[in-house]
């Protein structure tokens, strides 16, 4: 009799702790993917355009409109990510694509003070941001992710090691996740490694896999760098001019 009672009793509080902790995994959740193609196109020098490439008080304009901040750690960086000030259209390519939503990233990041660059791989060709730090380190953002169809703010890319993690725009998924479900209808994650293997929608996508973000691209400081072609390539300034957008006509008039 006492094993049976005891057989009861363990059933029931199983029973109780799966109806009260939880019975089943919530959903996947999707995973952003980087655009298949990224509408770049990049000319050999030595030939180089000439004629005003940036309206006039360019970056005057981002510093009246943003203002400086006090400091630009990654906290800082992360909160102004995370802002609506760094949303940006859909993706659209060769309207509002890779290089055009990096152009208006790093205008952002400048008016806020952020010293940022334009970084640019060939293969596969893509363009994205990189913010420096006060303490001298640089960031890696994917601007498409700012994107409102594939919006997934604070896009930045966890660094080697492990480096940016918790301000990651993965980890930043994992957070919204764990707040969308309840603990007491659900089995959330248990960690944040749990939550990439088991809770994400495949295929997972893994920029450190496929793109270099932290070392070995050319980099521009400014889209009329990369227009003048200070580095091995010029491009058209097509490929940046964000400010001819539906969306920012008027900027600078």
């Amino acid at each position: 009799m006492i094993a049976i009672a005891l057989c009861v009793y363990l059933v029931y509080m199983n029973y109780f702790y799966i109806s009260t902790s939880g019975g089943e995994t919530p959903p996947p959740t999707s995973v952003p993917s980087l655009p298949s193609n990224s509408g770049i196109s990049p000319v050999e020098s030595p030939s180089s355009p000439t004629g005003q490439v940036l309206p006039s008080g360019y970056y005057a304009k981002a510093s009246e409109t943003y203002g400086g901040l006090p400091s630009h750690d990654i906290q800082s960086l992360y909160s102004v990510l995370m802002s609506e000030s760094c949303k940006m259209p859909s993706y659209e390519l060769n309207v509002f694509d890779c290089s055009v939503a990096s152009a208006r990233l790093e205008w952002v990041l400048e008016g806020y003070g952020f010293h940022a660059r334009l970084y640019m791989s060939k293969f596969p060709s893509h363009t994205w941001v990189m913010a420096e730090l006060d303490d001298g380190s640089w960031v890696a953002i994917e601007s498409t992710l700012l994107t409102s169809g594939n919006y997934r703010p604070p896009a930045i890319i966890e660094g080697t090691n492990g480096k940016y993690r918790e301000y990651s725009y993965l980890y930043q998924m994992y957070r919204d996740y764990l707040q969308q479900y309840d603990p007491n209808l659900y089995i959330l994650p248990t960690s944040y490694d749990d939550f990439l293997q088991n809770y994400l929608q495949w295929p997972v996508f893994n920029p450190l896999a496929g793109l270099d973000y932290y070392s070995g691209a050319e980099f521009y400081e400014s889209p009329e760098d990369a227009v003048r072609g200070t580095g091995l390539y010029y491009y058209p300034a097509t490929e940046f001019d964000w400010w001819n957008h539906s969306t920012y006509s008027g900027t600078f008039s």
